[in-house]
């Protein structure tokens, strides 16, 4: 990684990164709401301030980041980029909470997915 590649975090999921000195890290688990975990590493939820991630993560590590959703119902990654929304959907700015196109095909799937929602209350 490094020297302008990209990086995906899938939200939700435990990932690694470098060492990256005290205050980068300050800035990602205290301002960013970056999750850390010493055995585990970090997570992105959904109280993470997303956009303030990729910003510290390219300034320091010189990597876009592309932020990957998984669906609500299924957990398989919700596949984005086939997605009829991804030309007008922000994924730094939005929910984290999505369906995929398999699910979507199934019977009544906005109740499977507002009963999900409901149980991690």
């Amino acid at each position: 990684m490094g020297d302008g590649e990209e990086m995906r975090i899938i939200l939700d999921e435990w990932f690694k990164l470098p060492k990256l000195g005290t205050d980068t890290f300050i800035k990602l688990t205290k301002e960013a709401n970056l999750k850390y975990e010493s055995k585990r590493g970090f997570k992105a939820d959904f109280n993470t301030n997303l956009l303030m991630v990729a910003s510290i993560i390219k300034s320091v590590l010189n990597e876009d980041v592309e932020f990957v959703i998984k669906c609500s119902i299924c957990g398989k990654e919700a596949g984005c980029d086939s997605c009829n929304y991804k030309d007008i959907c922000d994924r730094l700015r939005i929910s984290p909470k999505c369906i995929c196109d398999e699910c979507k095909e199934k019977s009544d799937p906005y109740a499977l997915y507002t009963s999900i929602l409901a149980m991690e209350k």
